[in-house]
């Protein structure tokens, strides 16, 4: 059974992935390749444990339509599809709910959603959306799911309106989290946030691996799998 506690929101994502990993191996940190220089510190980097934090999250074919699959690459320092700027962090409660099974005015959850959230005990959780930016102009698209449909195991990542629905909802489950400030992410509009669907890396082809939804993987020690572990590194 996935514990419930209090969650991080993704400043303290950053801030701890900073401190736990790229400062701490500062001798290589300035090695990596950041957001291109127009998004700098406000995007942030999105890589996995595995298959490594060279491998970052891109919108594929750097558009902006709806539908546009997010995968990662190698990482550079000058590819704009790389662009991803956090959007709307905030509590469940207040911000996206207005107490247990009430949404908040204008929130992207429903009721239900918020009484579900709250009988899995993350109405204290931060969550937040993902707006790509790239060269850091907004887009109004985030990474998400399928839009306005509870997302199932096996849904690939891919752009939606932002503030739509609470398929671009992303809320760190901190508690299984990993080394490195690495942090599994649930997708909002999961229908069962007990056991929830969060953003895996899938293999893929050579030069791409896919970006789904799955089942919180774990195993017999309850430890996460380094495909769901997400890095979130801000740009320089």
């Amino acid at each position: 059974m996935r514990k419930v506690t209090t969650l991080l929101g993704i400043g303290a994502a950053v801030a701890l992935t900073l401190s736990m990993g790229a400062m701490a191996s500062a001798s290589t940190a300035k090695a990596r390749p950041d957001n291109t220089g127009s998004c700098g510190p406000t995007c942030v980097e999105v890589s996995f444990l595995q298959p490594g934090r060279q491998w970052v999250q891109v919108d594929y074919y750097g558009r902006t339509g709806t539908g546009t699959a997010n995968n990662l690459q190698a990482r550079t320092d000058t590819n704009p599809n790389e662009d991803f700027r956090p959007d709307g962090e905030g509590a469940i409660i207040p911000v996206y709910c207005a107490s247990p099974g009430v949404a908040a005015i204008n929130s992207i959850l429903t009721n239900n959603q918020c009484e579900l959230l709250f009988n899995a005990g993350l109405d204290s959780s931060t969550a937040f959306q993902l707006q790509f930016s790239p060269l850091g102009v907004e887009s109004n698209m985030c990474s998400g799911t399928v839009g306005d449909a509870n997302p199932v195991n096996g849904d690939r990542i891919r752009l939606e309106p932002c503030g739509a629905t609470a398929d671009t909802l992303w809320i760190a489950d901190s508690p299984d989290s990993g080394p490195h400030g690495s942090v599994p992410y649930i997708n909002g509009a999961s229908s069962n946030y007990s056991n929830p669907l969060v953003v895996t890396a899938v293999s893929g082809a050579p030069k791409y691996q896919k970006l789904e939804v799955r089942w919180l993987i774990t195993d017999t020690a309850g430890i996460v799998s380094d495909r769901q572990l997400v890095v979130l590194e801000p740009g320089l």
